[in-house]
């Protein structure tokens, strides 16, 4: 059974990092971009290409990313967590040669870099973003080395949206209280038969039909409503907003979204595709007018 993206969120809260770089290959000699120049990312696989464009806006991860293509860092590394309507992972320097027994994604470089999340890049389908581990042990939400993600998503209904905007943490802890109000009996009842039965699905669906009655009763906020135009955004486009806010989108994919869709179309054991899918990064300047007409991209 696939998991929920909630969960599936949590989970994604736990790895990432680099180690060693390989410098047989040096970009060394690549001409900085000039006013009107910029660098773009020809990401190889076996699926295809994708063209990578780095925001200006995340300075730190845009010359990291690209000290490490310079490098040849990436080359053969390979995807080792793609799943599917959410995201696509790469970047773990242990996983160049992996035996396909091996659990990856603990790779780490020995450092890490300060976050850039701005609001104005959204996890949508094509953006490229630093996987980083969680909250508790990284409370400064600092970004691994070389780990990255780029993102496939999906559309969202405004019901899923809302359970995502849900502390489900602080809404157990009030329905308790909640349930223990004798004008609530009958619902106590009805949902004491569901426990009993393992009807877990349903036993959902009461406590989210009471959080506005425990809002207004405990007069606490349980959920962050979307704004009308965040809901029309993420009804309308692929993304993944549980990571808004949370992780440092750099950069995007300007052309190649199809191959991102293979990749996640790979038969997977243990979120690894069961075939390796391995990378290659060519680094390349071009003119910012050249860019624009040849990907259709716009400079902010």
């Amino acid at each position: 059974m696939r998991k929920t993206p909630f969960f599936v969120f949590l989970l994604f809260m736990a790895t990432f990092f680099f180690a060693s770089c390989d410098s047989s290959k040096n970009y060394a000699d690549l001409a900085e971009p000039k006013a009107d120049e910029d660098y773009v990312i020809s990401l190889e696989t076996r699926h295809g290409t994708m063209t990578i464009i780095l925001f200006d806006e995340t300075p730190l991860h845009k010359r990291n990313f690209i000290n490490l293509v310079r490098k040849g860092f990436y080359e053969d590394l390979l995807f080792h967590r793609v799943i599917k309507d959410f995201v696509i992972q790469g970047g773990d320097p242990k996983s160049a040669g992996a035996n396909e027994e091996r659990r990856l994604g603990n790779g780490d470089p020995g450092y890490s870099i300060p976050a850039e999340i701005r609001p104005q890049f959204r996890h949508e389908k094509g953006a490229l973003s630093a996987a980083r581990i969680g909250n508790k042990e990284n409370p400064r939400k600092a970004s691994n080395g070389s780990q990255f993600y780029i993102v496939q998503g999906k559309t969202h209904t405004e019901e899923e949206l809302n359970k995502l905007r849900t502390d489900y943490e602080k809404v157990q802890m009030y329905f308790a209280q909640f349930m223990k109000s004798p004008k609530y009996a009958e619902l106590r009842n009805v949902y004491n038969k569901l426990y009993d039965q393992n009807k877990k699905e349903d036993m959902q669906e009461i406590i989210n039909r009471v959080i506005p009655l425990m809002e207004a009763e405990f007069k606490v906020q349980l959920t962050k409503p979307y704004t009308k135009e965040e809901i029309d955004y993420y009804t309308t486009r692929h993304t993944v907003p549980s990571l808004d806010g949370e992780y440092t989108v750099f950069g995007k994919v300007i052309k190649g979204l199809d191959v991102i869709d293979k990749i996640a179309n790979e038969e997977t054991k243990f979120e690894r595709p069961a075939e390796d899918v391995k990378m290659n990064m060519v680094l390349k300047v071009m003119k910012k007018t050249e860019i624009s007409t040849q990907f259709g991209y716009t400079y902010p």
